[in-house]
């Protein structure tokens, strides 16, 4: 699917451009497609197996046909993968997590963070992170239909507001992510009203951290950030509501 993937820079091969005409209003391929091109320069870096279970992580709606964004950031992680895989055992050691957590966020990681993320990421608890267990990781669920997908925006999203590069959330990076979802609403808001709206979004960043904490950090560690798009997206049509009240009675 990829031409010079090692490289890290992407091309579509010219069988499946074929395949995306005929699907450009989806900005999907078949699944079929993707996984033949990719058989070309399996033996190199990825196995059949290996390879079937990513495009299952990836193959979300489980429809045979697979987003070319979600496959484009699916095979970014996989290239941060194998270039931090140096000794090529398909395998990263606790050692190699911190440089591909470092490759993959452009920022180092403190050791805490390093041992946080192996945890989260160990599924079978061996002691390493195979590439399928590194994907799972990445992958969000969907907060109307439960599905999960993978979506690198919501992960870079998370790395944004993590300005400590903690691999955390805190109470008050949550509010700064509902401060700057408002900005542009709270803008039409007089003072008295920006200052009462800040205030409900001080407390709406103090109960998704109460709801979604699973460990009682009080901050919220990627794995609980990326289940929380449901409580987002009900704190945000709340506040919504409330702005839209606020500009009725203003007029």
């Amino acid at each position: 699917f990829y031409q010079g993937m090692s490289k890290g820079k992407p091309t579509l091969g010219k069988e499946v451009k074929e395949e995306v005409k005929l699907e450009s209003s989806l900005l999907a391929c078949p699944r079929i497609a993707l996984k033949e091109e990719l058989m070309l320069c399996k033996d190199e870096w990825i196995n059949e197996e290996t390879l079937d279970d990513v495009l299952n992580v990836v193959d979300s709606s489980k429809n045979g046909l697979i987003k070319l964004e979600s496959y484009k950031d699916a095979i970014r992680a996989m290239c941060s993968f194998m270039a931090t895989d140096l000794n090529g055992d398909h395998l990263i050691q606790p050692t190699e997590l911190r440089t591909l957590l470092w490759l993959t966020e452009g920022l180092e990681p403190t050791y805490r963070r390093v041992m946080s993320e192996k945890k989260a990421m160990d599924i079978d608890s061996d002691g390493t992170i195979t590439m399928v267990e590194w994907i799972k990781y990445l992958v969000t669920t969907d907060p109307v239909s439960g599905t999960p997908y993978f979506d690198f925006s919501l992960k870079r999203k998370f790395d944004l507001y993590d300005a400590d590069n903690s691999g955390s959330i805190s109470k008050d990076e949550i509010f700064n992510m509902l401060n700057d979802t408002f900005a542009e609403c709270m803008a039409d808001l007089g003072e008295s009203m920006q200052i009462t709206f800040k205030g409900l979004l001080e407390d709406a960043a103090n109960n998704i951290i109460k709801e979604l904490d699973e460990d009682g950090s009080e901050v919220l560690e990627w794995n609980e950030f990326k289940k929380s798009m449901q409580t987002f997206a009900k704190k945000t049509d709340s506040l919504k509501e409330i702005i839209n009240k606020a500009k009725s009675s203003a007029y």
